[in-house]
C-alpha cells in the first residue's frame, strides 16, 4: 500500500510467499492506492461483501489500483 501512514491499517494473509488477502482499514477516509501484481492472479476489492470499483493507473512501469474509501470502513483485496 502506498501512503499507509496516511490513514490506513493493513493486514495481509500470506501463503507460500504469495498474498491471499489483504484487509485495509481506512481510519480517515480518502483515496487508497495499491500496487497490482498480476503474478498473484486477478485482484478484486470489496467492502462489506460488495465489490468496490477502482481505477487502474500506470506509473513508472507499475500498474496501480486507486479507489475511494470511507472512514471506519474495512476493504478486502483478494487474489483469484
Amino acid at each position: 500500500i502506498r501512503d499507509s501512514k496516511a490513514g490506513f491499517e493493513v493486514d495481509i494473509e500470506w501463503s507460500n510467499g504469495k498474498p491471499l488477502t489483504a484487509s485495509i482499514n481506512s481510519t480517515t477516509g480518502g483515496e487508497c492506492t495499491v500496487f497490482i501484481n498480476d503474478k498473484y492472479g486477478d485482484m478484486s476489492i470489496s467492502c462489506g461483501g460488495e465489490p468496490v470499483e477502482y481505477s487502474v493507473l500506470q506509473e513508472d512501469g507499475l500498474e496501480l489500483a486507486v479507489f475511494d474509501t470511507v472512514a471506519g470502513a474495512e476493504y478486502e483485496i483478494a487474489y483469484n
